[in-house]
């Protein structure tokens, strides 16, 4: 974790979604670009006129200044500029609308698929969370509606009844698609013709497909959609062939399902998120997603990988074709599932729990997610910290309002949390109180826990030490973390991560409480190991996958002691 990961501040738009436009990056890559410098060059004088002498000057002296220049200064100049080359100037104009339009409008669909498009919008402030650039991705959409957890659990959970008639229609369309699509077809047309001819029988008491189905300014490639006030469910674009010239199928119908939710105008569909499933065929090959609009920004992500529509000797890949093609046709069967309130409204959250199991009484606790912690998708190694601040509302009696309380809710990153060692530290002083959980099939286990103000409590990183600490609440500090590595020695258990950012202290009038956070990899010495994806920059002196040692845990809370008090 960071060490700004329990505060108390609110978040902003550029914390979570990334540093605003740069022009830097944009123009001086631009067509718009080369022609300002093409007509410099031709003309090989200073001009007067604002960004052309700015230009000038800046090349000569490898220094773009062109990057302290507004939109707006540039318009101006375009528009001001002395046409000595009326010819030039008019041709400048041209390209910067082009320019400007990509960076701060959204792209059609075609447009957005091929990679010297897409990388400009999502640099500006018409992106699209689809997890390109990495750094675009909103909060997983199993965590923002339902309909994408159940779609999940269908396709990774128990294996569907082999008797149910649903699944062994789409077994049967599995084995066709199998069959058909590794063939060769003249044009994207017929191959979406043949494809559409298969499935309609999965999905005609759902609703209809449509080629004519309106996004933007488009149409999508085949939109399955149900009667007033429902509308699109399923979004989909195709390609002919892998590798051809018309871009990334997914990039495009992420951008469909963008232009789509832009133009809902049902309100119980813009309530519920406009939930809708996605997939694009690409050859013989087909990838399901979904979207979800979190406050005005689309989210849209791959639900599973890749399924090669090809045959197989013992039915392996149609079966696995046929478990996401009847986990999407039980989604769909009840349209009301689009237009429910969900448990949370709250942007930038989780949408999914309204409530949480206390681990020591059972009872359930009402749950409304506050906001995020500063920077709650912080990048680390790929992976992200998913951490929210919430009121707990626990009834006091029948007349009596509802007992709130601020809490931390953690969603771990991987399946794993170390929830026993947690509990364990927490009942000796060692740990925050970790109150309970809340689970839903195909969604994370989110972890209820006491929230440490960071008006009483400070991380153990220079940036929040007291000025005023004293020697003796140092020394009480490397005693409470020497009586903390003997009660985990003791129950044979390890953390591996003890890091100054994951640990809370308190001073109080004679001694220094303290807390540790982050149990995601703690477990049983000899069984607990680091995750594959351990930062080897940090200093861990274990290694990816390797098992974590109780020597470990001691070596990191003295460095950590030690590069605090050198």
């Amino acid at each position: 974790m960071t060490p700004d990961h329990i505060r108390d501040d609110a978040h902003t738009q550029a914390d979570e979604w990334g540093p605003p436009p740069k022009l830097e990056d944009i123009i001086l890559q631009s067509s718009f670009f080369e022609s300002v410098r093409s007509l410099q060059q031709r003309l090989a004088v200073p001009f007067d006129g604002g960004m052309l002498d700015m230009l000038s000057l800046g090349l000569r002296r490898n220094e773009m200044e062109i990057i302290q220049l507004s939109v707006d200064e540039i318009e101006q100049w375009l528009e001001s500029y002395p046409q000595r080359d009326s010819a030039a100037i008019k041709v400048l104009r041209n390209e910067w609308q082009e320019l400007r339009a990509e960076i701060y409008e959204p792209q059609p669909p075609s447009a957005f698929a091929r990679c010297s498009h897409w990388v400009r919008q999502q640099k500006g402030p018409a992106f699209i969370n689809c997890l390109r650039p990495p750094e675009r991705s909103g909060l997983p959409l199993n965590l923002l509606h339902p309909l994408f957890a159940e779609f999940l659990d269908l396709i990774e959970g128990s294996p569907p009844d082999g008797s149910d008639p649903k699944f062994i229609l789409a077994e049967r369309v599995a084995i066709e698609l199998c069959q058909e699509m590794p063939r060769h077809f003249d044009t994207e047309g017929n191959r979406l013709d043949e494809f559409e001819r298969i499935v309609t029988r999965l999905f005609e008491e759902i609703g209809s497909f449509s080629k004519e189905f309106p996004v933007g300014s488009g149409r999508a490639d085949l939109v399955l959609k149900m009667s007033f006030p429902v509308g699109a469910v399923l979004i989909g674009e195709g390609r002919n062939e892998p590798g051809g010239s018309c871009g990334d199928p997914y990039m495009q119908v992420v951008a469909s399902y963008d232009a789509w939710a832009r133009q809902v105008k049902q309100t119980p569909r813009i309530d519920a998120g406009c939930p809708c499933f996605v997939f694009c065929v690409d050859g013989p090959n087909i990838l399901f997603g979904g979207g979800f609009r979190d406050n005005g920004v689309s989210v849209v992500e791959p639900l599973s990988g890749w399924c090669v529509m090809m045959p197989h000797v013992q039915l392996k890949r149609e079966q696995t074709l046929a478990r996401h093609l009847y986990a999407l046709s039980s989604c769909l069967m009840d349209q009301s599932k689009f237009l429910k309130a969900l448990p949370s409204r709250t942007a930038y959250c989780p949408r999914i729990y309204d409530a949480f199991i206390r681990l020591d009484s059972r009872e359930r606790v009402l749950l409304e997610f506050i906001e995020p912690f500063k920077n709650p998708w912080r990048r680390r190694r790929g992976v992200f910290d998913l951490l929210f601040h919430a009121l707990a509302k626990e009834k006091t009696g029948n007349d009596l309002p509802a007992k709130e309380s601020s809490v931390l809710v953690k969603v771990p990153i991987g399946s794993a949390y170390g929830l026993e060692p947690h509990v364990l530290a927490a009942s000796a002083g060692f740990a925050p109180r970790l109150l309970g959980t809340a689970s839903i099939p195909g969604a994370p286990v989110i972890y209820v826990m006491e929230l440490l103000s960071s008006k009483k409590w400070f991380h153990l990183v220079k940036a929040e030490l007291p000025k005023d600490i004293t020697e003796r609440q140092k020394k009480d500090l490397r005693n409470r973390g020497t009586a903390l590595i003997s009660f985990l020695s003791e129950h044979q258990l390890v953390h591996g991560d003890l890091r100054g950012c994951n640990i809370m202290c308190r001073r109080g009038d004679n001694d220094v409480d303290l807390r540790v956070l982050d149990w995601d990899w703690a477990g049983k010495r000899g069984t607990a190991r680091y995750p594959a994806a351990l930062n080897t920059e940090v200093g861990y002196q274990g290694l990816p996958g390797g098992l974590i040692e109780t020597s470990h845990d001691e070596d990191m809370f003295r460095k950590t002691l030690d590069d605090l008090f050198r």
